[in-house]
């Protein structure tokens, strides 16, 4: 796979937008037409040569951008990307993996709000803490992540899958307020504490809470049994680094259907 490194040579001090930054856009192209290509910093207009060094090497079928640096300030990275690798050391700003389609992305930092907004395929994993709204709909929009798996190591913020449509969402410490508001379909698994209200109006999908969780009054017991997992489901965690329970199988969950006030047929599953 051939590899396009960027190295960071000065820090943004205000917002740069970096759509550009992603395996489809990049790919084929030499240093020259990279360092070339646009980027939007506050409301002038940029080129990634402004703010990286470029270093090309391999050859192969996809594409591997891996860019270090502090990139907090950073945003759009691996937007609405369709293929190839983007690697990430250090923190990344709001909006990473925008409309992702497909490929993957891996992050070894923080990343800001917006993770994953609108994704409908591919794999996003960030060993660090996520800030508000990850695999969440954007104000106005009716849904928010639709597919793929978004996978955080460490805690997230408030409305994590707001409108969810779809896909997998793994926590693998706590979530802030409102997880999985207004959901739809799809799967969110919070392996720490949960904040307030979680699936508070959603009306279709799962929530799984592995710890003892108050919620709404809204959602309306209906049974309790042990939690299926399929081991395909297990294997495929566990070798993405997943920290699954191994007495996972034998724990009780307590099943909830609700939101009712929404007429909904969403369950949340919590570990007694």
């Amino acid at each position: 796979m051939p590899t396009i490194y960027l190295e960071q040579k000065k820090l943004p001090e205000v917002p740069l937008e970096a759509e550009s930054i992603t395996p489809g856009v990049l790919s084929g192209k030499s240093k020259k037409e990279i360092r070339a290509l646009p980027l939007l910093y506050g409301n002038a207009k940029a080129k990634i040569g402004d703010f990286f060094d470029v270093r090309l090497s391999d050859f192969g079928a996809d594409t591997h951008i891996h860019i270090e640096g502090d990139l907090s300030k950073v945003k759009y990275l691996g937007d609405n990307m369709d293929s190839g690798l983007l690697t990430i050391s250090g923190p990344v700003g709001m909006h990473l993996g925008r409309g992702m389609t497909g490929g993957e992305i891996r992050v070894d930092g923080d990343v800001g709000g917006f993770l994953g907004a609108g994704m409908q395929g591919g794999l996003i994993q960030v060993r660090g803490q996520v800030g508000h709204m990850a695999g969440a709909a954007y104000i106005g929009d009716k849904q928010g992540m639709s597919g793929g798996c978004i996978i955080i190591h460490g805690s997230c913020g408030n409305e994590a899958g707001t409108r969810m449509n779809g896909g997998l969402l793994i926590i693998a410490d706590g979530s802030g307020d409102f997880a999985g508001v207004e959901m739809k379909s799809g799967t969110i698994v919070v392996m720490g504490d949960a904040g307030k209200c979680a699936g508070a109006c959603m009306t279709g999908g799962t929530i799984v809470l592995l710890r003892g969780q108050e919620l709404l009054p809204t959602f309306i017991y209906d049974s309790a049994g042990p939690l299926a997992i399929p081991t395909m489901f297990r294997d495929v965690v566990k070798a993405l680094g997943v920290k699954v329970p191994d007495d996972l199988e034998e724990k009780q969950f307590r099943r909830f259907i609700g939101d009712s006030n929404e007429q909904g047929k969403g369950e949340i599953l919590v570990c007694e």
